[in-house]
């Protein structure tokens, strides 16, 4: 579609881009996906192929030339200034402001394609290992260097390259959680899951109610009289004896308790929110509630309960039983991954196999074995083929033995008290670690996909200790390793999703979007008679970088203001597609109309007031038309695919700023006499107005279409 003739602003700044070329571009400007906390620079080494007479690299390099420094700019995008000259032949340029990681990328990529330059490099700051003044940081053997802790994870080194995003929730489903001091301002509103056990009895939720919207753990204690049977109707009868153990809030303090407080433990993510989901209560809880809690926490829908305004990217379970996994349990676990979101698992507690223990033996989870101080497999571990991955979970021979996992926790017996700090052990110890690091992972990456998260733990994994009785027949492909799992997130590529075109053939474009393994796109162009029209293709990844697929033809389905009647499929394969990403924002895409660069493209800069999903959109009850929506800085561009009277497959694009923080007031328009599929680049003609459109946004993945005509349809985000 003709981006640049959408709006009149877009033309106004694509113009100046092209007067000003040493002007830092919108896509420079725009917060990209990888943002790493601490790799911005401002400031780069560059090296000259210039050799000597005698052959040999001079050691110091000459001063650049008015004329090479003016071109190297025009070429890099902005303005560079000499700062110093290098031994080795090397200079450094000074960059006008501290540049993101994609930032510094992106002008690193272009100046590499010069001839003249030998290398390119970010001149970085280097810092010591960041470690957090937490009083008793000291206790957590299970953060620490390989180093000095055989057994640990390797955090110092990771901190060192980020403690987290705002931007990434993490769920943890279970007992719920208390108010303690290292986790004030940790969390975002949580809910309670635990359904009432008959009508009007709560024995089991403990709180005197059924489902709310308070996450607090009241405590899960069991008394004799309760084991015995003699109260609690009995619901309790066979269930041990015990404490409340204030579970939720253990586990919640390794992933996210206030960290660098100088007081109490450190957690493993310091910026990054916990969202409490109350699932287990007395004597555990119930799948059917387990379940929902899992889907709410992703963001998915779930019957009576308001929608989770804050989706987790991750999903902690230190929870478990024995038996094989539900439907119900795969269903659930289906859902979430494919809505993007990570599901970390315990293995379980009973030295046995992990495939007797769900949900650790459903498909699609990283299921986390323990390991001890000495880094071999925790006596009471599960083990097995379905172990993904192993974590310190600890090891204790007496209640305070130093040998556990330190975290928040209360001293309550029965009913919450004093805030304290306790060792607990077992798998749901082991599986918070790999939740806070997967975590900082997606706060470098949040593009990462549950299965590039799960290929990145393993491969970075630190193998087993010399005498470990851990092998990764039984405890997975080794024990997590923060450090090297974050590194590898950093530059590990992943698709950008939303608006794709080749600026030099302006008036078609593309949307593409990834989730999970699977990518879905449009090409936008024009047939042979003029007409808008549009072609799609879907398919899983060849790789994490490749797509090859067909691309299909619709016709015959909804129009603009008609009634609904589903589309049907006019053209299984009109071609062969492929798209090979060289990085996030940047790929070549060959199809029938030949190989061509593609790349994203940014229209707004800026942080957004309300950011919705960006990508595919739909009315699951219409099937067979949907919206591509993006918001970049207070700017929305949409595009509808859907058909003309005639039956034909037809596109029609709005963009303008935005009204409100959710609600966008525009016009739809149509453009004709474009680029065909095959044919030469030519203009599309300035384009004619076919309506009016509203988009109130009611949260990220939910929004109100109002169509010419008045018709409302609800969209929600399409999950495929």
């Amino acid at each position: 579609m003709n981006f640049k003739m959408l709006k009149h602003t877009l033309a106004v700044i694509a113009v100046c881009l092209a007067l000003f070329p040493v002007m830092v571009s919108a896509d420079d400007l725009t917060e990209p996906r990888l943002t790493p906390k601490l790799s911005s620079a401002d400031r780069i080494i560059v090296k000259l192929r210039s050799p000597a007479a005698d052959g040999k690299q001079s050691a110091q390099a000459a001063p650049l030339s008015g004329d090479k420094l003016k071109a190297m700019s025009r070429k890099a995008g902005v303005p560079l200034t000499p700062l110093r000259l290098m031994s080795g032949g090397a200079q450094v340029l000074k960059l006008p402001r501290a540049m993101n990681e994609a930032e510094m990328q992106t002008i690193v990529r272009r100046l590499r394609t010069l001839p003249e330059v030998e290398y390119v490099e970010p001149d970085r700051l280097m810092h010591h290992m960041k470690v957090p003044n937490d009083t008793q940081y000291v206790n957590q053997w299970h953060y620490k260097a390989n180093s000095d802790e055989a057994g640990a994870v390797n955090l110092p080194a990771a901190w060192d390259i980020t403690t987290g995003s705002a931007n990434v929730v993490v769920a943890v489903i279970d007992t719920g959680i208390l108010p303690h001091e290292d986790l004030i301002g940790r969390t975002v509103p949580g809910y309670d899951f635990i359904s009432e056990d008959a009508e009007g009895i709560f024995f089991s939720a403990n709180d005197g109610n059924a489902r709310d919207s308070d996450p607090t753990d009241p405590g899960d204690w069991v008394s004799e009289f309760e084991y015995f049977g003699i109260t609690s109707l009995g619901l309790f009868t066979g269930c041990n004896p015990t404490d409340s153990s204030w579970h939720g809030t253990h586990v919640a303090g390794t992933i996210g308790a206030a960290t660098d407080n100088g007081r109490g433990v450190a957690g493993i993510n310091w910026v990054s929110k916990v969202l409490p989901v109350r699932v287990l209560g007395k004597c555990g809880g119930y799948i059917s509630d387990i379940t929902d809690g899992m889907r709410w926490a992703a963001g998915l829908p779930v019957a009576g309960v308001p929608a989770n305004p804050n989706p987790a990217k991750v999903l902690n379970l230190s929870l478990g039983s024995a038996g094989p996994c539900s439907i119900i349990e795969q269903t659930a676990i289906n859902d979430i991954v494919a809505a993007g979101a990570v599901v970390v698992v315990a293995a379980g507690n009973e030295n046995d196999d992990v495939a007797t223990s769900s949900p650790a033996n459903c498909n699609g989870v990283i299921a986390v074995a323990a390991t001890n101080r000495s880094g071999s497999r925790a006596s009471y571990s599960n083990f097995g083929s379905l172990v993904k991955i192993a974590a310190p979970g600890g090891e204790k021979a007496y209640f305070s033995d130093p040998n556990g996992v330190l975290s928040t926790l209360n001293n309550g017996k029965v009913l919450a008290q004093s805030d304290d700090y306790q060792y607990y052990n077992g798998t749901s110890m082991a599986t918070p670690h790999v939740t806070g690091i997967v975590s900082l992972m997606l706060s470098v990456n949040p593009g990462l996909s549950p299965a590039q998260i799960l290929s990145i733990i393993q491969s970075t994994a630190r193998a087993f200790p010399a005498g470990s009785s851990c092998t990764t027949a039984l405890c997975g492909a080794g024990i997590i390793n923060a450090a090297a799992a974050v590194t590898q997130a950093m530059t590990t590529p992943v698709v950008m999703d939303g608006w794709w075109w080749n600026p030099a053939e302006s008036g078609r474009g593309f949307s593409i979007e990834v989730q999970g393994n699977n990518l879905f796109m449009a090409g936008y162009l024009y047939a042979d008679d003029g007409r808008a029209t549009w072609l799609a293709s879907t398919g899983a990844m060849s790789s994490s970088t490749q797509y090859n697929g067909v691309l299909q033809s619709f016709g015959n389905g909804q129009t603009l203001t008609g009634v609904y009647q589903p589309a049907s499929l006019t053209n299984a394969n009109v071609g062969a597609v492929s798209l090979q990403f060289s990085d996030p924002s940047h790929a070549t895409l060959t199809w029938p109309g030949g190989t061509i660069p593609v790349e994203r493209y940014m229209y707004g800069s800026g942080t957004p007031a309300f950011q919705p999903e960006t990508g595919w959109w739909w009315n699951a009850a219409e099937s067979g038309r949907g919206f591509t929506i993006e918001i970049q800085g207070n700017t929305l561009f949409m595009a509808g695919y859907m058909y003309d009277a005639s039956g034909n497959p037809v596109w029609y694009s709005t963009s303008g700023t935005m009204s409100t923080a959710t609600l966008y007031l525009g016009t739809w328009q149509q453009f004709a006499n474009g680029q065909t599929l095959t044919g030469t680049h030519h203009l599309p003609s300035n384009p004619s107005n076919v309506g009016a459109v509203t988009l109130q946004f009611t949260n990220a993945v939910e929004a109100t279409l109002t169509l010419p005509g008045g018709r409302q349809i609800p969209l929600t985000r399409y999950r495929f």
